[in-house]
């Protein structure tokens, strides 16, 4: 592996990184509702989800993703299932916060563990390092090579998130910030959207 190959890499990963998605509104969600901690811990399940689909690449299993249509739509379902559950369930917590004005103590390790599964059960993460991974390495004699990607992807992902983290909490200070409610409602409402889009989405 190159070091042309690896910058190539890197920049894709920035610019996937970048693009707003579900993992966006999750930390930017986890920021307004438990602070700048829930926000790095929606971060770091985020990060561990896209090291376990390197792991599956690694490990040879991500194309079955590609090649078993009942696994692809199986997958898709979950993760649509899940996005509307966290969607819905942070439009929940919304409405606790503006009554109470004050923080819910949402636990780490629940951020940690929706981060991980939402990440996880996206079928679109695994098509693209089944897309991308093989333009730099010969997967097939490099492993250890996918790992190596993969977890550069992480570290790219996870610091532009920590930038979104950062800019949501120096916006929305505390919950009676009179855009909260409307944030946290419009959030919700996209991971929802996300959802929606991650069924229709198909790879043929």
């Amino acid at each position: 592996m190159t070091f042309e190959n690896v910058f190539a890499f890197a920049t894709i990963s920035f610019m996937v990184a970048v693009s707003p998605g579900a993992s966006w509104v999750y930390v930017i969600q986890s920021t307004m509702h438990s602070g700048q901690h829930g926000g790095f811990a929606a971060i770091l399940g985020n990060a561990i989800g896209i090291l376990l689909h390197a792991v599956l690449a690694f490990l040879g299993l991500a194309i079955f993703v590609q090649l078993i249509p009942q696994l692809f739509f199986a997958l898709k379902l979950c993760g649509a299932i899940y996005l509307i559950y966290i969607g819905i369930k942070n439009i929940f917590y919304a409405q606790i916060l503006s009554l109470k004005n004050g923080k819910k103590n949402i636990p780490s390790s629940e951020i940690v563990r929706d981060g991980i599964l939402m990440n996880l059960l996206n079928p679109k993460v695994s098509i693209l390092m089944i897309a991308l991974l093989p333009q730099f390495i010969d997967v097939a004699n490099d492993r250890f090579g996918a790992l190596y990607l993969g977890s550069l992807h992480a570290l790219i992902a996870s610091i532009v998130l920590s930038g979104v983290s950062l800019l949501t909490k120096s916006i929305f200070t505390n919950e009676r910030n009179r855009y909260y409610l409307v944030f946290s409602w419009l959030s919700g409402i996209v991971l929802c959207i996300f959802a929606v889009q991650l069924l229709l989405f198909d790879v043929r």
